[in-house]
């Protein structure tokens, strides 16, 4: 066994896989998880990181400092939520644990007691939340790293309640720049709301127009950003793209 050393760790899961990765065909699962180790392997080599092992779906990543590691997984879950923007509910989430301690190689496996505190943390981490040790948010660097207590748990193999922090992350806005706009409304389609609750008729009207929407989006290479039920924010990077879709 080598030497133990100090290491950051970090620790990461897809949430809710279960249910979802048994809907897939056994190669659309393994291109899935294929991207996926590709993306965080992608974010984690910008701050100097690098995937050590497999968990699952998850992964096993390493280090050099605490703040590289809590600036690529603020980046990670970014990233991630800002490719599923139309998803919804059936997007994919990811849980991340940032810890500090102890470990060593021993027969081609890293070990030491830091795997199983983050283990334990990542158990009471909600999707989409990076959660750190005690350890770990002492060595951030706090003037680029803001974080708040979320409380002690009584984890299992510890005496004493652990405590536990987040990340917190005040500035969520993102600026696209350069893009030509567009907003679509149906016609008449609020009226027909307030006529009465929403029916059959009107799912269907909705599902064609999202279906027609997206589709037309695709075939002139727009972004849809966001929808609220008939209205839709589409985005193109050249002004012919933006007049095309709205002359289709």
């Amino acid at each position: 066994m080598n030497p133990l050393r100090i290491t950051v760790i970090m620790k990461t899961d897809i949430s809710g896989s279960t249910f979802r990765f048994r809907e897939l065909l056994a190669a659309d699962l393994q291109a899935l998880l294929g991207d996926h180790r590709d993306f965080l392997a992608h974010h984690a080599a910008e701050h100097d990181g690098r995937i050590i092992k497999a968990a699952g779906d998850g992964y096993w990543l390493e280090f050099p400092s605490v703040t590289g590691a809590a600036e690529a997984a603020i980046k990670m879950q970014e990233a991630l939520r800002l490719a599923q923007l139309n998803r919804g509910d059936d997007r994919l989430a990811i849980r991340i644990v940032i810890a500090l301690g102890d470990a060593a190689v021993q027969d081609g496996d890293f070990i030491g007691d830091v795997f199983a505190l983050a283990t334990r943390i990542e158990a009471v981490t909600p999707p989409d939340e990076i959660y750190l040790t005690a350890a770990a948010r002492l060595a951030l660097t706090s003037a680029e790293i803001q974080t708040a207590l979320v409380d002690s748990f009584a984890l299992k193999g510890y005496v004493e309640p652990i405590p536990v922090y987040r990340i917190e992350r005040r500035h969520r806005t993102r600026i696209i720049a350069d893009v030509y706009i567009l907003f679509s409304d149906l016609s008449g389609f609020g009226r027909m709301m307030d006529a009465g609750p929403a029916s059959t008729a009107v799912e269907r009207i909705l599902d064609a127009l999202d279906e027609l929407t997206r589709g037309t989006t695709r075939e002139f290479g727009g972004t849809v950003r966001f929808n609220m039920g008939d209205s839709y924010c589409v985005t193109f990077a050249e002004a012919a793209q933006a007049i095309a879709w709205g002359s289709a």
